[in-house]
């Protein structure tokens, strides 16, 4: 299943806190828990969540919220429940990324609204006292900090981070592709610029949407926003698909003739059901200049994009995060929150 949570929507523009349940084998979306339910993470978008697979939890930290958020939060979908877990962590706030280190059982947390305390990374450890630690190494560092992508390898064991916005030297979008290596002691772990080695590299962005599939061993980018290397210069949407082959550090774009079109704040997962990378929502813009939130469903074969039409869908919203994760042993998606319109 994938699992979607939160997000914002279109005008009046409010965050969210609904929980939502994409079910691959059958097409569909559920909702699992409604927007405003007290028992959930209060309404917030732009935040980082992952799957924690050695223990079947769905971990989500930060966002925005009115104002920047630093907790952390765990879904239970057997359960159907959030629970809050009051441990000290992070201080940058919203437009951070995380992914689960599932050789070493760790989620891995980057980046987040500030320059300074965005370029760090923090490792959280759930077993026994769940904890969050700063892992961030000494210089190189990469300097994408803000609304980044990342996935992690499993093959590789190996995280990767790609484009972002913040310590960049002008301040321009950047395409820096990177490994992070934990370590598997206390000490801080290793971060590999792999941009060098690329033979071809998307055009620096943020706000993009990427995923792993673990099947055909692609990291999958989609879209975003990119200032086309020109510091300040204005932001242009993307409509693009990239593949990475994590060997080789090499990217590809792969030419369609259909796809989800101009969008960013969209989230994507993979559908180990499908055996494909489903894409939801985001801010959609149709040339020459009409832009709005979204609450289509597509997903990704590696050859082609379809539009899926199922019976029932979440509102349309921008910001919210999906993570792939099982329950009762059924593959799941689970889509959280996010910046959406005013609606139950």
């Amino acid at each position: 299943k994938a699992v979607l949570f939160g997000g914002t929507g279109t005008s009046p523009v409010t965050d969210r806190n609904d929980t939502w349940e994409w079910d691959g084998a059958t097409g569909t979306w559920t909702q699992r828990r409604p927007n405003g339910d007290a028992g959930s993470p209060p309404p917030r978008d732009d935040m980082a969540m992952a799957y924690d697979s050695s223990r079947g939890k769905v971990v989500l930290w930060g966002g925005y919220g009115g104002s920047g958020t630093t907790d952390t939060w765990e879904w239970d979908g057997s359960l159907g429940t959030w629970t809050h877990t009051a441990v000290p962590g992070p201080t940058s706030d919203g437009e951070a990324r995380m992914a689960y280190d599932s050789a070493r059982g760790k989620l891995i947390l980057w980046g987040g609204s500030s320059s300074t305390t965005g370029q760090r990374i923090w490792e959280y450890d759930p077993m026994f006292v769940a904890s969050w630690t700063n892992r961030t190494p000494a210089a190189p560092l990469p300097c994408g900090v803000e609304d980044t992508g990342l996935a992690y390898d499993v093959a590789r064991a190996r995280t990767v981070l790609f484009g972002g916005v913040g310590n960049c030297g002008s301040n321009s979008y950047t395409n820096q592709v990177w490994d992070w290596t934990g370590n598997p002691a206390a000490a801080p772990g290793t971060w590999t610029n792999r941009t060098v080695s690329a033979a071809s590299v998307p055009a620096g962005r943020k706000d993009h949407a990427m995923a792993y599939d673990p099947v055909r061993r692609r990291v999958v980018l989609y879209g975003g926003l990119t200032d086309g290397g020109v510091a300040g210069g204005a932001p242009a949407p993307l409509s693009d698909t990239w593949e990475m082959d994590p060997d080789t550090g090499n990217w590809v774009e792969v030419l369609v003739t259909s796809a989800p079109g101009y969008r960013y704040s969209t989230s994507m997962a993979f559908d180990a059901t499908r055996k494909t990378v489903v894409l939801f929502g985001g801010i959609k813009f149709t040339p020459p200049s009409t832009s709005g939130f979204d609450a289509e469903t597509w997903e990704w074969n590696g050859a082609t994009w379809a539009k899926l039409a199922p019976a029932t869908s979440p509102s349309a919203r921008a910001y919210q995060s999906m993570a792939t994760y099982v329950r009762g042993g059924v593959n799941k998606i689970l889509m959280v929150g996010g910046a959406g319109a005013t609606v139950p």
